[in-house]
């Protein structure tokens, strides 16, 4: 799948044929795509602009998401997904944190009726334990485990930075876990040990973090606001990338994908 910010969304399929969902083929006019999200049945979930979610099965079929229990979609801003590969998922909102389980029913999670701070949720993430880390606009880290017990972590009992957003949440291989916010990059280890970089303490050339993803050899891929692509090697040693060193033709970084090989049917190699 290949997901564009204003054309629609585009499959190639194993045979080299190419299908592109745009506007009523996607039964709604979802074209800007902001998250792709595998609901591990061979269907996905897919977020578009703000408002807007839809499901396509295994077999084609979409579905839009119109209502969290009662209250539209279209006035509720939703700012990440993610799935727990049993065809549920977690979105968070504006409204909360909000859950549809495989029977397609909805739950919302908010100051009122969990342990949750009243706070629009800007990223979420699942551990390995079957828990949620959840990422809020004013700058708090909340842990929801798998026993229903809710922890909230921010600048007062933490190293979380202040005046901050999460914008992005990643777990590492040792279910540690990264935290990309508005004013340096955070990390959060099983030992309950905090570690922060920035512009002053390390190589970072911005403390904007727009997106993290895992290197898949320990490493860490980051996406800034100005100061171009990062990597962080798994001995702790820095690498940038920018406009000056490398072939980004811009600073400003918006979503990273690990990029793999593609075969047509005969194995031979069409794109790397």
């Amino acid at each position: 799948m290949v997901a564009t910010i204003a054309a629609g969304l585009g499959h190639r399929t194993v045979t080299g044929q190419w299908q592109l969902f745009k506007g009523s083929r996607l039964s709604s006019s979802i074209n800007y795509i902001e998250k792709l999200v595998s609901d591990g049945r061979e269907g996905f979930w897919l977020l578009g602009f703000i408002t807007e979610l839809a499901h396509r099965d295994s077999s084609g079929e979409w579905q839009i998401v119109d209502t969290f229990n009662g209250r539209y979609t279209q006035n509720a801003n939703i700012f990440d997904i993610t799935s727990n590969g049993q065809d549920g998922l977690w979105a968070g909102a504006d409204i909360g944190l909000a859950y549809q389980d495989a029977a397609g029913h909805w739950q919302i999670f908010n100051e009122s009726n969990s342990g949750l701070p009243k706070s629009t949720i800007s990223s979420v993430i699942l551990d390995a334990e079957g828990g949620q880390w959840i990422g809020t606009v004013n700058g708090q880290i909340v842990h929801h485990d798998k026993t229903g017990q809710w922890q909230i972590f921010d600048k007062n009992n933490s190293s979380l930075p202040a005046n901050t957003n999460i914008n992005s949440l990643l777990m590492d291989n040792k279910n540690g876990l990264w935290i990309g916010t508005s004013n340096g990059l955070v990390y959060l280890d099983t030992d309950g040990q905090w570690q922060v970089f920035n512009t002053s303490n390390s190589s970072m050339p911005d403390n904007w973090i727009r997106y993290l993803l895992n290197d898949n050899q320990g490493g860490l891929w980051i996406g800034t606001n100005k100061g171009g692509l990062v990597h962080r090697h798994i001995d702790g040693q820095w690498q940038v990338f920018n406009k000056s060193n490398s072939g980004l033709s811009d600073n400003f970084i918006t979503i990273l994908l690990i990029s793999v090989p593609i075969f047509s049917p005969t194995q031979e190699l069409i794109a790397p």
